[in-house]
């Protein structure tokens, strides 16, 4: 929105603004940030354990169908 010609105000959806919030939460949180950045190192430079939405479907149809979502969901592996 403007007001003579210049930016005033902003309009946001309520989920727009809540994730706005989270992420100058997260930013502003230097240990998660930090965390974050070496977690990054380890996947990009170490080869971490990493999989893709195609391999983690996989991955659940699996554990799905032999049980272990059972024994998860009742709080035992997680």
């Amino acid at each position: 929105m403007t007001r003579n010609g210049h930016r005033a105000a902003v309009l946001l959806g309520a989920d727009d603004y809540d994730a706005l919030r989270e992420t100058i939460a997260v930013l502003s949180d230097t240990d998660l940030l930090a965390a974050h950045l070496v977690g990054r190192v380890e996947v990009e430079v170490e080869g971490g354990d990493v999989v893709d939405a195609q391999g983690l479907a996989r991955l659940m149809r699996d554990a799905r169908s032999s049980g272990e979502c059972a024994s998860q969901a009742r709080g035992i592996g997680w």
